[in-house]
């Protein structure tokens, strides 16, 4: 009888231990300045010294010249510049509120890979090493390696194409030179490529795929191909350093 009433108690108690594993996301494994740790709705932050565990529904915060380390259990790594905000909404679900935050993201085989998010827009990612920036609601995502899938949250992205404003840019010049020479036809010709090159220079798409070496610039619904930074190029090398 004692042996049985030990069981039941054990059996009790199991989901309650792997329910508190569950909710363990990771560890900021080291930090720079002041870093703060929010624990759920809490409105004052705990200030981390070096090391602190970081569970589902934190979020992490660094201060002025401050940086936050953090290791997932996956192996994933995320570094917080400074005068950022971080939220971990799930294991596979972080939310960049504010600032700018670097992610090396493993791959999970055939798995649901990590999902980031902005308040506008959706970055599936499976195996990946980019960058976020989320100021004043303007977001930028500079992509150093691997591939992202970029959605909107609220309608569709109005893409306009770096390459084919840049294509657009040559032609022009190209038929500057020849208009001098036939005026009146090339005039036309003139007018008629640059009305189609304008139409063709922007798309409606709820979704887009972004490649290693590219970064784009998304204001409201707007999305502009951009380039990666000096400063945030050098930033990646960050993640090397845990």
């Amino acid at each position: 009888m004692r042996n049985f009433i030990f069981f039941i108690v054990i059996s009790c108690l199991l989901p309650t231990v792997s329910a508190v594993a569950d909710e363990i996301a990771g560890q900021i494994v080291k930090t720079a300045g002041n870093v703060l740790v929010f624990r759920g709705e809490a409105v004052r932050g705990e200030t981390v010294n070096q090391t602190a565990r970081i569970e589902i529904g934190d979020r992490v915060q660094t201060r002025k010249n401050s940086n936050a380390f953090i290791k997932f259990q996956d192996g994933s790594k995320v570094v917080l510049l400074d005068d950022s905000t971080l939220f971990i909404k799930a294991i596979d679900h972080s939310n960049v509120d504010s600032g700018k935050v670097l992610f090396e993201i493993k791959k999970r085989g055939q798995a649901k890979g990590l999902q980031v998010t902005t308040d506008t827009v959706t970055m599936g990612v499976r195996g990946t090493r980019f960058a976020v920036s989320n100021t004043d609601k303007k977001v930028s995502i500079y992509l150093k390696e691997g591939e992202l899938e970029i959605a909107s949250q609220k309608g569709d992205f109005k893409r306009f194409h770096q390459a084919l404003q840049d294509e657009f840019e040559a032609m022009r010049k190209k038929m500057q030179e020849e208009f001098e020479k036939t005026r009146d036809q090339m005039k036309k010709d003139f007018e008629d490529s640059k009305r189609q090159m304008v139409q063709g220079n922007v798309e409606y798409v709820r979704e887009f795929i972004m490649k290693s070496g590219s970064a784009v610039n998304i204001d409201d619904n707007e999305v502009k191909d951009a380039e990666i930074p000096p400063l945030i190029d050098d930033s990646f090398m960050m993640l090397d350093t845990f």
